[in-house]
């Protein structure tokens, strides 16, 4: 009899695992949640819906731009440096269609509104400066030569470009040295500015936090961060659809719903917006 209660205990144990209950925070898929407490901590994984694959005229721009986010100096500290001070862990990755960051931490009060701040911070990326663009030039640079120097590397990406021929995933993730070395302050600033939107970013939360602390946590991560809206417009007389992608912020999307609604109302539009 022990012998089969053991087997059930695996069992369960291993289902319980495999099929975690997740959690859609505020009705939004984008916004997941997995709620365990076994263990008081908090892995955040943030995925932003661009990669090397977006890049265009400077190879290795999207890669160089999201490691420049950890660099930016607060109050003469560097963010990763802040995350590092609470013992939170942080890594990011940029692959050919996604970016993403992860962090984890120990949950407690303080460090859920230290995380979600700082994060926001680095999102916005406002204290990216010349001097942490030369500094990771640097660095990437030596990263390339190194690439060269290794056989497996070599071989990945020049199959890449043989395989893929003019495709957007033919070049390597990092770029190359001529592309790193005239990236300027505004090649960044302007790719960021692309794609860090609301409508780009997903976020799953596993740990020790509870659904209205995650839904608090997600919003203040979010806060004043640039909005993605479909605008569809109907014109039902004349059966045109046109669809309209732009940004604005948060706070001035009621605005614009109510602009257009006014002004296309006399010529018998439906306006059907989504984020």
């Amino acid at each position: 009899m022990s012998r089969y209660l053991l087997l059930l205990t695996i069992f369960f144990s291993s289902n319980i695992w495999s099929y975690p209950d997740i959690t859609i925070i505020n009705d939004n898929k984008d916004y997941l949640l997995v709620e365990e407490n076994a263990l008081p901590i908090i892995d955040v994984n943030l995925t932003i819906n661009t990669g090397s694959r977006d890049d265009d005229k400077i190879i290795g721009l999207t890669a160089f731009s999201f490691a420049l986010l950890q660099e930016q100096v607060l109050k003469n500290e560097k963010i990763i440096n802040s995350f590092e001070a609470i013992g939170a862990e942080y890594s990011s990755s940029v692959n050919k269609e996604t970016s993403e960051i992860n962090i984890r931490f120990i949950s407690s009060e303080n460090n859920i509104k230290t995380v979600s701040r700082l994060i926001n911070i680095m999102l916005k990326h406002q204290y990216i400066t010349d001097n942490s663009i030369d500094d990771l030039k640097e660095k990437f640079v030596k990263s390339i030569n190194d690439r060269e120097k290794k056989p497996g590397s070599v071989l990945s990406y020049r199959g890449d470009q043989i395989f893929f021929g003019d495709s957007r995933y033919r070049n390597p993730i990092r770029g190359y040295i001529e592309d790193i070395e005239k990236i300027k302050l505004k090649d960044v600033t302007n790719k960021l500015n692309s794609v860090i939107k609301i409508g780009k970013i997903s976020i799953n939360l596993v740990g020790n936090i509870d659904q209205r602390k995650a839904s608090h946590f997600i919003a203040d991560i979010l806060f004043d961060i640039p909005l993605i809206i479909k605008i569809l417009i109907l014109l039902i007389s004349m059966d045109i659809r046109i669809i309209i992608n732009t940004h604005i912020s948060p706070t001035r999307a009621n605005k614009l719903i109510l602009v257009y609604t006014y002004h296309l109302s006399a010529e018998r539009i439906i306006i059907f917006i989504t984020c």
